[in-house]
């Protein structure tokens, strides 16, 4: 379905997350590509709904262990492909960031949303565990998108997360030599009706 570098990652024995005696079975791909599919082995199939296929998607338990003899994919949708932003770290001195520390990146556009920035704190803010980092997707008030946050090979899902102050994941990952942070957005909601009510000439300290 016009997708190329596609392969299957077969471990008959078993990943390091399988169960006793199960078989693990993934399907692996090229970055920001997502897809409706089914992973067979022999007579057996799981569905995989909108799955991104890097560094790989699949189960750790497909089935027991047994003689097998075929692995068929099945690709029934590939999603539209969504508009990604980058932000190459390489050259900073993230060792010498402490807990706390933060790094903002440019701001950027994607999907007709202007403003939106990535705060990365390298050695987590202050909620993270020790030795975790923390990735936050920043952007304007009253903006709610479905979106992935990539660092190196891994990711989150946020969904319907409001953008503004921020959104994110306090422990992201373990700490690490990070290169790239990526931010994915697959879906933006509509802009939703908003009221509001100023109570700053109040003097709300004189109510009992």
């Amino acid at each position: 379905m016009g997708v190329s570098g596609l392969s299957v990652s077969f471990y008959p024995a078993g990943d390091a997350h399988a169960k006793e005696n199960h078989c693990s079975l993934h399907f692996c791909g090229p970055p920001h590509v997502r897809v409706d599919a089914k992973l067979w082995l022999d007579e057996e199939w799981r569905n995989l709904h909108q799955e991104c296929v890097w560094p790989s998607t699949g189960f750790s338990n497909f089935r027991p262990r047994a003689e097998f003899q075929v692995v068929c994919v099945e690709i029934l949708k590939v999603m539209p492909r969504p508009e990604v932003w980058s932000w190459d770290m390489s050259q900073l001195d993230l060792k010498a960031v402490k807990k706390g520390e933060k790094l903002t990146s440019p701001t950027f556009s994607l999907m007709g949303v202007s403003g939106l920035s990535v705060s990365f704190y390298p050695a987590g803010d202050a909620r993270a565990k020790e030795n975790h980092c923390s990735l936050y997707l920043c952007g304007p008030p009253h903006v709610r998108v479905d979106a992935r946050l990539w660092l190196d090979g891994e990711w989150e899902n946020l969904h319907q997360e409001c953008v503004w102050p921020s959104t994110g994941f306090s422990n992201f990952r373990p700490r690490a030599e990070f290169q790239v942070v990526c931010v994915e957005i697959l879906k933006v909601m509509p802009r939703p009706e908003v009221w509001s009510w100023d109570m700053s000439q109040l003097d709300l300290k004189a109510v009992k």
